[in-house]
């Protein structure tokens, strides 16, 4: 497992480490580890059905390790991302299916907003954005609770998004600005900046465009999405 590239760094490359580690150590301890982790590598890489039959398939590795320790923690993890690669591809009923493969689980933190956020996603593709809002203010308290910036910053951008598609624009900035702040991932809060600039400018309110970037800019000295501020 130690030459294993790096998942985050080369999720195409550990993901064929990982499956070959499947083929030529059957009997290793790993394989259960191995086997989700090769799925999640393939999810970085956006091979959804790959994903879906890695996890899925009863006679693959995790499916058949699964079933001799079924309350191993990674049957949790293998299923909320099961549910995330059928979401993935619109089907909301095997997205539900994964889902209730939950129930009586006990979760962490970080699963437990992984939950959440994928049921706020499905509500919103199902056509009823009122319930994904809704749904949205246990998320921001799962991700509260999980400690990290990152699970905070994609549930406002999620939030956001839903207030967006609602036409509730001035509450959708209101709550994007939060991803404003020193700490929010680069990423996040590049795309956070952005959308708010476009939504001030599509509405003709240049002043509060030129008023979010010269905040932005004071609050975030040296920060990598400064250059986007002008």
């Amino acid at each position: 497992v130690a030459c294993v590239p790096k998942l985050e760094k080369a999720p195409d490359k550990a993901a064929n480490a990982y499956a070959d580690l499947l083929i030529n150590h059957r009997n290793s301890s790993l394989c259960f580890q191995a086997s989700y982790n090769e799925a999640l590598a393939r999810r970085r890489i956006n091979q959804f059905s790959d994903v879906i039959s890695l996890l899925e398939n009863p006679a693959g590795p995790f499916r058949q390790i699964a079933a001799v320790f079924p309350d191993d923690p990674l049957n949790s993890s293998g299923n909320l991302l099961l549910a995330e690669a059928r979401l993935e591809i619109n089907d909301q009923v095997g997205t539900q299916a994964a889902m209730n493969n939950l129930k009586g689980w006990e979760l962490d933190p970080i699963q437990r907003w992984q939950r959440q956020y994928l049921l706020c996603r499905l509500a919103l593709v199902s056509g009823d954005p009122n319930a994904a809002l809704t749904a949205t203010t246990n998320l921001v308290s799962e991700a509260e609770a999980t400690g990290l910036a990152e699970a905070r910053a994609q549930t406002y951008h999620l939030q956001s998004g839903i207030l967006e598609h609602l036409q509730r624009l001035d509450d959708a900035v209101t709550v994007l600005t939060k991803n404003l702040i020193p700490g929010t991932p680069d990423r996040l809060k590049r795309e956070a900046l952005l959308k708010v600039i476009d939504l001030h400018i599509e509405r003709n309110q240049f002043t509060n465009a030129i008023s979010t970037l010269d905040r932005f800019s004071q609050d975030n000295t040296n920060d990598p999405a400064l250059p986007l501020a002008f």
